[in-house]
């Protein structure tokens, strides 16, 4: 049997990767030196923002984010359930408290309508998630931010090389995190961004990454630098600094060749009274970054359970996965806010549907067809029983 597709089994890996880290290796800096800055500068010509700045993971860059924002401890932060429990975590360990908000159940995205709602007297801050690659509503969480004197954090960790009204990926927040995951769209083994206007911020932001250490000044030693507030290790090496540099130069490319691949998923599985297929941007200037392609299951295809499938496609190689369990149904949350699962019933729903078919640049046409026949037969069986 053909060894099993994963929706990130392998990224676009080169021999310009292979030479960046050579030099690095050569030169014998490994930590948060020039590539790690130059990687910065990139970042953020390329999002069109005024500062960067390179962490070792996407949580640390959000950790980083919301850290650097001073909200009050104890206030809340009105955010989705259906994301990567680090979207909620980073918040508890910055002494903030997530409101989980219900989202729009055919593109399981946060918008400003439901946000609004959830608004209160506690509400310091939004954090929008652009789940899949589908571009969250920047502008209108920018003007509700705006009118409710709120700060906008964006998690734009699926969004990089998509478009929010013809802004780069979180060109709207106060301050947007981005990761190098090697599921993402830059493949840097391990690593986060982010980007913001606010000079405190980022330098802010610097110092946390590094223990909570400032600068020191020119001409001064470096044991004369001070410690104004307690930070963490969050240094991005220069191995991984390096590989982002090369795969930002191919941003472009990748994003392309996702959207490609998702075009032949969606015509090949057109008209399929199985499942819905994803949701399409309609807001002018948006484009979907294409991060996953999740399908969700129709009730006749979900005779069992949505696992029973997911068990079927891996016994026929197609590794496709589960983005997410809602964080509010995780123990700890259920615990602590234990009325927010039945308040956000559409990401439940659509948590106990959705499959993420594989999806990576370097996916052949033979394989997606291996992946679609293996979906359909998988459907077709479970229909006829």
């Amino acid at each position: 049997m053909p060894p099993p597709l994963i929706p990130y089994a392998r990224h676009w890996l080169g021999r310009a990767e292979e030479r960046a880290v050579r030099a690095v290796l050569r030169s014998g800096r490994l930590t948060q030196g020039p590539r790690a800055e130059a990687l910065e500068r990139a970042f953020a010509r390329r999002l069109g923002r005024r500062h960067a700045v390179a962490v070792s993971s996407g949580t640390a860059a959000l950790h980083c984010a919301i850290q650097s924002l001073r909200l009050p401890r104890g206030s809340e932060v009105v955010t989705t359930p259906l994301t990567f429990a680090a979207t909620a975590n980073v918040l508890i360990h910055a002494g903030l408290a997530p409101r989980f908000c219900d989202v729009d159940p055919a593109s399981g995205v946060l918008t400003p309508d439901r946000a609004a709602a959830a608004i209160g007297r506690r509400t310091a801050a939004l954090l929008p998630v652009d789940y899949a690659g589908f571009p969250s509503d920047g502008a209108g969480f920018r003007a509700l931010a705006r009118r409710h004197g709120l700060a906008l954090i964006e998690d734009a960790t699926h969004l990089l090389g998509g478009r929010q009204r013809g802004r780069a990926a979180g060109g709207w927040a106060d301050v947007a995190a981005f990761s190098l995951h090697p599921s993402k769209a830059i493949a840097a083994g391990e690593g986060g961004v982010l980007v913001t206007d606010d000079a405190a911020l980022a330098e802010r932001a610097r110092r946390m990454r590094e223990h909570g250490f400032a600068r020191a000044g020119r001409g001064a030693p470096a044991s004369r630098r001070d410690i104004e507030a307690p930070g963490l290790n969050y240094r991005l090496s220069e191995i991984h600094s390096a590989l982002a540099l090369v795969q930002l130069g191919r941003l472009g490319f990748f994003i392309r060749r996702r959207a490609a691949l998702a075009q032949r998923y969606l015509s090949s599985l057109s008209g399929w009274p199985w499942i819905h297929l994803p949701a399409l941007p309609l807001i002018p200037g948006d484009a979907h970054a294409w991060h996953l392609f999740v399908i969700r299951l129709r009730a006749r295809a979900l005779r069992g359970s949505r696992d029973q499938v997911l068990e079927a496609l891996q016994r026929r190689g197609v590794g496709a996965q589960v983005h997410y369990r809602p964080v509010c149904a995780y123990r700890y949350y259920r615990r602590r806010w234990p009325a927010a699962a039945r308040a956000c019933p559409a990401a439940a729903a659509f948590a106990r549907r959705c499959l993420s078919l594989p999806l990576f640049p370097a996916l052949r046409p033979a394989q997606q067809t291996r992946v679609v026949r293996a979906l359909k037969k998988v459907l077709v069986a479970r229909a006829q029983k």
